[in-house]
C-alpha cells in the first residue's frame, strides 16, 4: 500500500471513531487542551497502534480517553469503562441475559463507539427476554 494510501485508511478509522475528524483536525483539537507532545503521541502512536491491529489495553483506554475529551463528557469516561466492564464479564461468564441493565446506554455506547453492533444487539436481546 502507498503511503497516501495508508494516510487516507488512518484518516478514514479516525474518522469514523472519532466523530467525522480528521488525524491533524483530532490532534490539533487536543492541542487546545493538552500539550503537543501529548496530543502526537495519542494519535500518531496509540491510535495508530489500534488502526494497525497492534494495540494494547494501554492503546484502548487511550483512544477511549480522547473519544471523551472529544464529545466534552467527562463521565462519559466513567459509564464507557464500567459498561465494557460488565459486558466483558457478562460475555465470560456466558450470563448473557444480565446485559439487559446496559439497555438504557446501549445506543449511546454504540454510537460513540464503545461497543460493537454485535455487543449492541445483545444487549438489546437481552432486555427483550
Amino acid at each position: 500500500m502507498k503511503k497516501s494510501e495508508i494516510i487516507k485508511a488512518f484518516n478514514e478509522f479516525v474518522s469514523r471513531n472519532f466523530f467525522g475528524y480528521s488525524a491533524h483536525t483530532l490532534y490539533q483539537e487536543l492541542c487546545h487542551s493538552y500539550p503537543a507532545e501529548v496530543a502526537s503521541q495519542w494519535v500518531y502512536v496509540n491510535i495508530w497502534h489500534t488502526f494497525i491491529d497492534n494495540d494494547t489495553p494501554e492503546d484502548i483506554d487511550i483512544a477511549r480517553r480522547v473519544a471523551c475529551i472529544i464529545i466534552g463528557d467527562p463521565n462519559f469516561e466513567i459509564r464507557a469503562l464500567d459498561a465494557r466492564d460488565y459486558i466483558d464479564y457478562c460475555m465470560a461468564t456466558h450470563e448473557y441475559e444480565r446485559l439487559a441493565v446496559l439497555a438504557n446506554d446501549a445506543l449511546d455506547l454504540y454510537l460513540k463507539g464503545v461497543i460493537s453492533l454485535h455487543e449492541f444487539k445483545l444487549i438489546i436481546a437481552a432486555n427483550k427476554n
